[in-house]
């Protein structure tokens, strides 16, 4: 619980509208992704191995833990940027058979309550884990490998899709990228540690 406790909010310096690592993204400044991406702290080597552990080793009870440490934090963000549903990273079915759940989706229902969450694009081709891939691989890994679910459900709504850590921000700008099929109002981003 000690190492819990140990991680807070801390000011990162990012890209507001697609999570790279500088202050005035020029790719951003001619079109944005998302309308804001919130990051809640640095990914630390601490933060790293216990989110690891939790959804590689499938430790399903580290969810709560986890949760607690930024519940506040993106609670207030929801409420800031008025957010209508929230999403997280899908996995495919043959990598959510193996783990037992989706360890983001079980973070979430900690926090928020399940009538906002909603998977709302799936994964439809099996691909390796983003975390073994360099930067161009993992760009070109994740290349059509999700599909919207039902574009009526987000037409003119304030999404929020959430991932545990952000490296080179490929997973959700392929997201970004299907969700604006369905015609939202605006696509926020939250992420746990950049």
């Amino acid at each position: 619980m000690e190492c819990i406790l140990s991680f807070s909010e801390e000011k990162v310096t990012y890209c507001r509208s697609c999570g790279k690592k500088v202050l005035n993204c020029q790719d951003c400044l001619k079109k944005r992704i998302f309308r804001d991406i919130k990051v809640f702290r640095s990914a630390d080597e601490n933060l790293i191995k216990m989110i690891s552990y939790y959804k590689l080793h499938g430790i399903k009870s580290l969810a709560t833990d986890i949760a607690s440490i930024f519940e506040n934090d993106i609670k207030d963000f929801c409420e800031e940027n008025k957010i209508d549903l929230i999403t997280y990273v899908p996995l495919h079915k043959k990598l959510q058979k193996k783990r037992g759940f989706n360890h983001l989706y079980e973070v979430l229902k900690h926090i928020l309550p399940e009538g906002v969450i909603f998977e709302l694009v799936e994964k439809v081709r099996e691909t390796p884990l983003q975390m073994k891939l360099n930067a161009e691989e993992r760009s070109k890994n994740l290349k059509s490998a999700f599909r919207i679910k039902d574009k009526d459900l987000i037409k003119g709504k304030n999404i929020l899709v959430f991932d545990d850590i952000m490296t080179t921000g490929s997973t959700l700008v392929e997201i970004n990228k299907e969700l604006k099929k369905g015609k939202p109002e605006n696509i926020y981003g939250y992420v746990i540690g950049r």
